[in-house]
């Protein structure tokens, strides 16, 4: 499980916030995607799961466990086993039908 409670990044003092106030709830096997335009925050998004990034506020959950407290070595172990998190360069519109073949 992966759970955000009131999460909000934000990187420099009195810039805009990467990601403000998100809250989301994704089970055990669940699949999901993360679209948007460039500077949206998804990378932000995945590193605050990864434990790359802490959050400027809220908290971010694995499994149940602040990730806040949790060694980044345990957070990768149990995150690679219970939950799939890949980040692709696809667009949305991106037809794999149309690439060429090599």
């Amino acid at each position: 499980m992966i759970d955000f409670e009131h999460v909000s990044k934000q990187y420099k003092h009195n810039a805009k916030p990467a990601l403000e106030d998100v809250n989301f709830h994704v089970d055990d096997g669940e699949f999901v995607f993360l679209l948007g335009h460039s500077g949206a925050g998804k990378s932000t998004l995945l590193k605050l799961i990864l434990r790359e990034e802490t959050p400027t506020e809220g908290r971010v959950l694995v499994n149940g466990q602040d990730v806040a407290r949790l060694r980044r070595r345990g957070l990768c172990n149990g995150a690679g086993r219970r939950n799939r998190i890949k980040q692709t360069g696809r667009r949305a519109g991106d037809d794999p039908a149309r690439r060429p073949v090599v």
